[in-house]
């Protein structure tokens, strides 16, 4: 039998319907996240708190005023000073949030890591993972839209299909690193669509995925129906850990003006308890 997974996500129903922007900030603002060594973040619509504890237990608090704003269907942070906290350290300026699931992921550029990583249970994504390799990729005014950073925690550099229409059958896949150790279940991180700091038009513009086949090797174990959103996207995955994952396109969200479709990021988080036992092969 065939697993349907749906995202573990609060945006759906407010990016899938259109809804007014003030709910995208609502959002964000329904949860903390909390940062290595204890530091938690809490948002309003003008300002976040930073609550960090100290060694001795003592909890300081402290506010810096932003200003939350929607462009296209992407959500902004522009901060008035810097924000100095343990794990991470951003200076005045406007951010791309990417956020889902107890996930928050804060970018000042395009093709640039996070200039912040939180969440609600405070664990970073890792990832056991090789970066992917398609079936088809689109070469455009000198740039491959290749899938090979499409395991990384960026944005605008997204993997883009090259065939003529939709990429309807187009795939991409996924290896595990060599290793003793086998993961039997992962979580993935999904960002659909074109997610850009500097041009989020280009969402709306290109195809988006609205559903994608799992395979290892020759055996389909999952079908995932993805948001037509900007949001990160959550999904647990059970899986043998010996063959490669590969994710076939098999439905799509149109775009405006593009027919190529797109994904930012699809990042396998893998921690300790995914694993079981020291297995020597596939076999054992």
């Amino acid at each position: 039998m065939i697993k349907t997974i749906t995202a573990v996500c609060a945006l759906f129903i407010c990016l899938s319907h259109g809804l007014r922007a003030q709910d995208l900030i609502a959002s964000l603002c329904s949860r903390t996240y909390r940062i290595d060594g204890g530091t938690v973040l809490a948002f309003t619509a003008k300002d976040v708190e930073v609550r960090t504890r100290g060694a001795g237990g003592a909890e300081t608090a402290s506010k810096l005023p932003i200003a939350l704003s929607v462009k296209e269907r992407s959500l902004y942070m522009r901060t008035s000073g810097d924000l100095r906290i343990p794990g991470a350290d951003l200076p005045a300026g406007r951010y791309l949030a990417v956020f889902g699931g107890g996930t928050l992921l804060l970018y000042s550029g395009d093709g640039r890591e996070p200039s912040l990583i939180a969440s609600d249970d405070g664990l970073k994504p890792e990832t056991g993972y090789s970066p992917g390799t398609a079936s088809s990729a689109l070469k455009e005014d000198g740039r491959e839209y290749s899938a090979e950073r499409l395991h990384e925690l960026v944005v605008g550099f997204p993997w883009a299909e090259g065939v003529t229409g939709p990429g309807i059958g187009q795939s991409v896949a996924l290896g595990v690193y060599g290793s003793q150790l086998v993961p039997k279940s992962i979580k993935l991180f999904i960002v659909n669509g074109f997610v850009s700091y500097d041009r989020p038009e280009l969402f709306r513009k290109n195809n988006r995925v609205k559903v994608l086949e799992v395979f290892e090797g020759n055996v389909k174990i999952a079908e995932i129906e993805l948001a037509d959103s900007t949001e990160l996207q959550t999904f647990d995955l059970s899986i043998t850990g010996w063959e490669e994952v590969r994710f076939v396109i098999k439905d799509v969200f149109r775009g405006e003006r593009f027919d190529d479709t797109c994904l930012t990021m699809l990042h396998p988080m893998v921690t300790s308890e995914s694993f079981e036992g020291l297995p020597s092969g596939p076999n054992e």
